[in-house]
């Protein structure tokens, strides 16, 4: 058989194109006349004539019934079939025909009015409350609507008062809604919340004390009175966000050990306040005098942040438990900007030189790739699930809600971006791992309802559990809320002791850290501490499991533990590729190592990647690590005899 020409071959190609796109619109056409997810919606016709919104609708599930959205879709079906049919129309009262309106010329209608249409369609069930997304309920398609509802109601709570700037007193005036209020709608809103009412003459707001000065302030820097603040808490939360500043959510339990964070930025040139948040009642006198003593030893600006005024304590009693802390800290520091850490984090680089990234910049929210690790799945049900962070069929055609790229899209297969390939491998390969939330920078003015949609997420019964602790929130939460962010393209590193086997010409380190470079070749940060093993206590325990083992790599348990104790000496990182070499977990440090290897003849050939750092950055790395360590304070008191 002759091959085919070119313009034969061109010719097939145009013939191809065709033909998938015939296929695409006769599937399409299909789903609209038999599928379930679609029905008689609003503005068909234009959804037809418009290619591109018809290419996005595809697949778009259909809203909840209990969906604002599917309240106004059916009003203003009503109203079509009315206008066709006068009779059906029967007679309407003052405000019953001023809605008419405002649904009959939506597009042109206030961001008030239709605000105030949004926010009525919550109450077509009187008992509507998003504590609902807590409970495991027995129907699973319950869930998954509530999931697809928790979306809906940030995408909503955004358009209106965030972007809209509309005032919920004033709206509630406008409402034909009895025994409900402003002060309600928060509550069901944000069942995490403390409750407030009109009466209330204390402001909604965290206790926040700066353990140098002993300086306790209580209450906003605002013109309003606590019923104006507390009625719309969020959005004047958010208008009065300033500065930037580090973030920490920490546990009692980790106190001691942002001593030695703290000895990091202090090395660094810190100079950006430090915000410790907790959801009240945890942190104790003791531990509010040792973050005195930290901050004084390394000159830094350390503030504790009570957030139990503004929860409702129950809840916070009840649910907020260990990766659920992280979101007290996020939701609840004082700052426009900043950088989210955990306790155990240490940075490489300055608080400014991560503020002033361009890719932060750009995107307000910046995040770092996890390790690649292809034998860690999410639950079966997380691939659909994720379908309901997409926008309903009613919520594309009444606020014209797209979001960045379509789940259902086949290119997104082509993982264009760091982004697409997230979720690609989320939906395609079942992963669980995607970023390592040790360390993230967020601007909170432009992203608070997604760190919101975010908690909302955390606790969702169902939603919760494609997610390893926090760390998936943060994307999943901003691509449903439709605001940008970035997740960096390189793969997480192992940073530590360089080495080389001349037998199998291969590179290698093993470490307990999962570490975060840039195209560079730059270290930013890493997770884990600074200690060859986060844990030495272990070293007997490991060395009792795996006597052989143990032997042959340390030769004695004392000298195991002496390893165990050691600061990572820091040659250099190492990036491998799965597809060549899949991390290899190991039984040192309580099967907390990692090792990584990298073939010398794959290397730019392959995504496998090893830089050796140079000797003027190896000492400077080297000194945070002994930085980190020195400031250990079980060192210290061990060695004062404590």
């Amino acid at each position: 058989m002759k091959p085919m020409n070119y313009r034969a071959r061109k010719q097939f190609g145009r013939r191809a194109v065709l033909t998938v796109v015939v296929i695409f619109v006769l599937l399409y056409l299909s789903s609209s006349s038999s599928s379930p997810k679609a029905g008689n919606h609003v503005s068909d016709k234009d959804a037809v004539d418009d290619p591109f919104r018809m290419h996005y609708e595809f697949g778009l599930y259909p809203a909840s019934t209990f969906s604002p959205f599917s309240y106004i879709n059916t009003r203003i079906m009503k109203l079509k079939e009315e206008k066709d049919d006068p009779k059906k129309a029967g007679k309407k009262t003052r405000t019953e025909s001023e809605e008419d309106k405002i649904l009959l010329n939506w597009n042109k209608g206030s961001r008030f009015d239709q605000c105030r249409l949004l926010v009525k369609g919550f109450y077509t069930d009187e008992k509507w409350n998003n504590m609902n997304l807590v409970y495991a309920w027995s129907s699973k398609d319950y869930m998954e609507k509530t999931a697809q509802f928790a979306g809906e109601c940030m995408r909503i709570y955004n358009y209106c008062f965030f972007e809209g700037d509309v005032n919920p007193r004033e709206l509630f005036k406008k409402l034909d809604l009895q025994a409900t209020d402003a002060y309600d709608f928060q509550k069901r809103m944000f069942f995490f919340l403390k409750n407030v009412t009109q009466e209330d003459s204390d402001y909604l707001y965290p206790t926040i004390k700066n353990v140098r000065t002993g300086e306790v302030v209580s209450k906003p820097k605002t013109k309003q009175s606590p019923q104006e603040f507390n009625s719309n808490f969020f959005a004047n939360w958010r208008k009065i966000a300033s500065g930037r500043g580090i973030v920490l959510s920490a546990k009692p339990d980790d106190i001691d050990m942002l001593r030695q964070q703290l000895s990091v930025w202090k090395e660094l040139g810190n100079k950006y306040p430090i915000q410790v948040v907790h959801k009240g009642g945890e942190l104790t006198r003791d531990n509010e005098i040792s973050l005195k003593q930290f901050a004084e030893e390394t000159d830094q600006n350390i503030y504790i942040v009570d957030a139990g005024p503004v929860l409702d304590k129950n809840f916070a009693d009840e649910h907020i438990t260990k990766f659920h802390n992280k979101w007290v800290g996020v939701l609840f520091n004082t700052f426009e900007e900043y950088i989210m850490v955990d306790a155990d984090t240490v940075p490489f680089i300055s608080a400014e030189d991560f503020f002033e990234s361009e890719n932060f910049k750009k995107s307000g929210m910046r995040m770092w790739r996890d390790r690649t690790l292809t034998n860690r799945h999410i639950r079966e049900h997380c691939p659909d699930l994720a379908l309901k962070l997409e926008p309903s069929l009613e919520e594309h055609r009444i606020l014209g809600t797209t979001l960045r790229f379509k789940l259902l899209d086949p290119d997104l297969k082509q993982e264009k971006t760091s982004e697409e390939r997230a979720f690609n491998q989320m939906r395609t390969n079942l992963a669980l791992h995607h970023v390592d939330s040790g360390l993230v920078v967020i601007n909170k003015k432009e992203k608070l309802h997604s760190l919101l949609l975010s908690e909302f997420f955390q606790n969702h019964a169902l939603f919760r559990r494609c997610s390893y602790g926090d760390k998936e929130l943060f994307w999943y939460a901003a691509f449903s809320a439709n605001t940008d962010y970035v997740i960096e393209p390189e793969d997480a590193a192992t940073i530590g002791k360089l080495e080389y086997s001349e037998k199998d010409r291969r590179y290698s380190i093993c470490a307990i850290q999962m570490a975060h470079t840039d195209s560079n070749d730059q270290l930013l940060w890493t997770n884990t501490g600074l200690r060859n093993c986060k844990i030495p206590e272990v070293a007997k325990k490991d060395f009792d499991e795996n006597p052989k083992m143990m032997t042959e790599k340390y030769g004695s348990l004392e000298v195991m533990k002496i390893s165990y104790h050691a600061p990572l000496q820091i040659d250099g990182y190492l990036i491998p590729d799965p597809e060549e070499h899949e991390w290899q977990q190991t039984h040192v440090c309580a099967d907390y190592t990692y090792c990584g290897f990298v073939d010398e003849l794959n290397i730019g050939y392959s995504k496998a990647k090893v830089h050796e750092f140079s000797d003027e950055e190896k000492k400077r790395l080297n000194k945070i690590s002994k930085i980190w360590n020195n400031a250990d304070v079980n060192k210290e008191r061990n060695r004062i005899g404590v």
